[in-house]
């Protein structure tokens, strides 16, 4: 909002109503009321300037920034509003109408917190509960607003298919209410320790770094504006900045000697650096790598080659004064799936947690040399504990003493943290695991204080919803972004005809895996499939915008099944499945009669990877007929998708011996040579054809962070037509494109790539442990 009066109060009531700006929260009667994101933006201007006149043009202004939209979209959103109040055609008690001018908040309005005073609800007030104020750092809409420039989300596109704003565009539809995703403050009680906060700045702080001599953290802050590493003395009031890079600082580790921080750095294309713990110039150590680790020695950097989860990185050891980087040993890490990874105090040796021939293994080994790794004894009742919970076993540190090791940890929905007793001679696991945060957010990048005695973590509150990018007809940013659902349940898996007029995703809700639609017109929702019907795939639109196919459940002997949904009727028709085969749906021929699919033979091993299938539906209820047309022993085929000609399929090959890197290619629609259309050397997921066929849209690591980048394509002669080009440019960790990718599918429309977009705030935490 630019008008300074629409941030002079962030709390406000009316009738039986509070709104409550910088929560995105609006209460009617204490529940809280679903609002579609413009609308919510709509009504927060009407209301800060409740009983004057608000030209359309304004609202536009305020509401749509810098952005071309539909001539019915206010109004639009008007009538939604309206609904929401109870607002009639006869009697407008809340928004009224200015025939020819705009419109005008009509209801009396009491301002019940100032913007920045969140201790000044009068105590006489009847307001709905808010979330813990000594947990929550107000945000100062104006104050965020003064800083932009400086800010990356300001920065310019860096790729040939728009010379535009980049991310400002992206960020201007919720500027002054993504940070108001506060956590909540965790809670000690699972170890009794005292929980004290470190942090209050706005915004997102997190990736906390002990000092040697436990005096000082080091951590990542955007609270200025742009995500840099800062230091906080524990008992002083404010940081330090360390760096002041207008490109993207963070994931910071903290030398043995105290006297350097190594951290990942988008500047320059992206990087591990080292800078003195006291500031100054920093140094490249490498130009690629995230998550730097120190060895208790000093002497190297444990990196992660990618932002992405271990499952789809390689680890490697970096000398810490420059040298050649190498793989860390294959032959240990190469028989984990998912290996998390982290050195073990006191000496330069590393273990790996992960689960390896089936079962959730512990050992540790040697970086240097090719000794075999010593495998932890795990007791049955400490496995038995983590399968009656649920709990999944993450990322991990040891403790300074070597007697207890701590997770991130998740079960269900909640993820906090989580320890086992160990013992130091033999590594052998003891006792656990024991919860240590108790909490309803995200407990996590934690790091133990040199004495052991003291984590330091991150709360960290975040939503995961889905985005509109625009394009134009030639494939290029056309200046339009906007957050398309809410993200109260973590929307992904997206979904849309070419048309792009609605949008399927998956969420999961009460424990309960869900389809919904949703019209991105006007906002409107609906569940599609609940419960033991919904998918368990990604849902796959027919060509004529009517059907969704996707993989269905059903008793293991009678096989898999394909679900046929019509989004018109609300009709299933459930298509069997030899019980030979394992079918995914990726997409479906132009006449609707086959599907494209992921395939596998029941019965093969584990290691054998996913071919690339026609499926002939016919009209009963099957079995499908299945014809394979590509295979590899090696790899895994997958993301199968026809060329709007119905020419070329393009798919993913994903080998399981190079975990962080996978190669995109095209082949003839009944099989053939395959063509290369990525160079193999990042990790290229989830391609999408354009409307023409002309561009191949995928989301790849190979600039740092997850973006979508598009590969130029001649449809004639069925190759790439010139380098990629990057198409966005996410690079702020308070707000990319989610890393699940197990979770994440683009759609590309006519005129729009809709994709998942995780935000998140967060403060951090000192917790003293027993």
């Amino acid at each position: 909002m630019t008008d300074d009066r629409a941030g002079d109060a962030s709390c406000y009531r009316f009738g039986r109503f509070v709104l409550d700006v910088h929560r995105l929260r609006l209460w009617c009667d204490d529940e809280v009321v679903s609002v579609p994101q413009k609308a919510f933006d709509v009504l927060a201007v009407l209301v800060a300037r409740h009983g004057e006149l608000v030209t359309k043009d304004q609202l536009l202004a305020e509401v749509w920034p810098q952005t071309t939209v539909e001539e019915n979209n206010l109004p639009r959103q008007i009538s939604t509003l309206r609904r929401i109040l109870g607002d009639t055609r006869e009697h407008h008690a809340f928004i009224a109408t200015v025939p020819g001018a705009g419109y005008r908040f009509v209801a009396p309005v009491v301002v019940l917190v100032a913007a920045g005073r969140v201790d000044d609800v009068p105590l006489d007030v009847d307001v709905p509960a808010l979330p813990d104020e000594a947990s929550v750092e107000p945000f100062d809409d104006r104050a965020a607003a003064a800083s932009l420039p400086a800010s990356p989300i300001w920065r310019v596109w860096r790729s040939g298919l728009a010379a535009t704003v980049a991310l400002a565009l992206v960020a201007l539809p919720i500027l002054g209410t993504s940070r108001a995703h506060q956590p909540v403050a965790p809670d000690a009680r699972a170890v009794g320790g005292r929980l004290v906060r470190l942090t209050y700045g706005a915004g997102l702080q997190h990736q906390p770094a002990w000092s040697p001599d436990g005096r000082r953290v080091a951590f990542t802050s955007d609270a200025a504006g742009n995500a840099d590493i800062w230091i906080q003395e524990v008992g002083q009031p404010l940081p330090v900045a360390v760096t002041t890079s207008s490109s993207t600082d963070w994931q910071p580790a903290w030398s043995p000697d105290g006297r350097w921080l190594a951290f990942r750095s988008e500047r320059d294309g992206g990087g591990v650096y080292v800078v003195a713990a006291s500031g100054g110039e920093p140094r490249r150590v490498t130009t690629f790598g995230f998550r730097p680790r120190w060895s208790p020695s000093g002497a190297s950097l444990l990196l992660a080659s990618s932002i992405l989860d271990v499952s789809k990185s390689t680890m490697w050891i970096v000398p810490a004064a420059g040298g050649s980087p190498r793989v860390l040993r294959p032959d240990v890490l190469g028989a984990y799936a998912s290996p998390h990874v982290a050195w073990r105090p006191g000496e330069d040796r590393l273990s790996v947690w992960g689960r390896r021939e089936g079962q959730w293994t512990f050992s540790t080994f040697s970086p240097y040399d090719n000794e075999p790794p010593v495998v932890s004894a795990m007791p049955d009742d400490v496995r038995a504990a983590m399968q009656g919970t649920g709990l999944r076993l993450g990322a991990f540190s040891w403790a300074p003493a070597g007697t207890h090791l701590y997770f991130e940890g998740r079960a269900g929905d909640v993820a906090n943290l989580w320890r086992v007793s160990i013992d130091p001679h033999t590594l052998g696991w003891l006792e656990g695991p024991e919860r240590v945060t108790i909490g309803p957010g995200t407990d996590r990048d934690f790091a133990i204080s040199p004495d052991g005695r003291r984590v330091a973590f991150s709360s960290v509150s975040e939503r995961t919803r889905l985005w509109s990018i625009g394009i134009d007809a030639a494939g290029r940013f056309n200046g339009h972004a906007e957050a398309v659902t809410s993200g109260v349940a973590g929307e992904y898996d997206a979904a849309a005809p070419r048309d792009g007029d609605r949008l399927t995703f998956r969420t999961s809700r009460g424990g309960q895996q869900q389809l919904w639609e949703r019209s991105v017109s006007d906002g409107a929702e609906r569940i599609l499939l609940a419960g033991p019907a919904a998918p368990s795939s990604s849902p796959r639109w027919s060509p004529d915008g009517r059907t969704i196919a996707y993989a269905r459940r059903r008793d293991p002997a009678e096989g898999d099944a394909i679900g046929l949904f019509d989004a018109a009727t609300g009709r299933e028709r459930v298509v069997g499945v030899s019980p030979h085969w394992w079918l995914v749906p990726d997409d479906w021929s132009s006449d609707g009669s086959m599907l494209l699919a992921a395939c596998r033979e029941r019965g093969a091993s584990v290691r054998t990877g996913f071919g690339t299938c026609l499926v002939t539906l016919g009209q009963g209820h099957g079995p499908v007929q299945v014809r394979t047309i590509a295979a590899d022993p090696a790899r895994s085929l997958i993301c199968q998708r026809f060329s709007p000609d119905e020419r070329w399929i393009s798919f993913m090959a994903v080998d399981r011996r190079r975990p962080g890197v996978s190669t995109l290619y095209v082949m003839p629609s009944q099989g053939g040579p395959w063509i290369p259309v990525t160079d193999g050397r990042s990790y290229d997921d989830k391609p999408r054809w354009s409307a023409d066929g002309r561009f191949l849209y995928y989301i790849s690591d190979r600039g740092g962070p997850l973006d979508v980048w598009a590969q130029p394509f001649d449809p004639r002669a069925g190759a790439p037509d010139g380098p990629p080009v990057r198409v966005t440019s996410f690079d702020d960790p308070s707000r990319l494109i989610s890393t699940d990718l197990g979770r994440v599918e683009i759609a590309v429309a006519t005129d729009r790539i809709f994709l998942p977009m995780t935000e998140a705030a967060g403060e951090i935490w000192v917790l003293e442990v027993e």
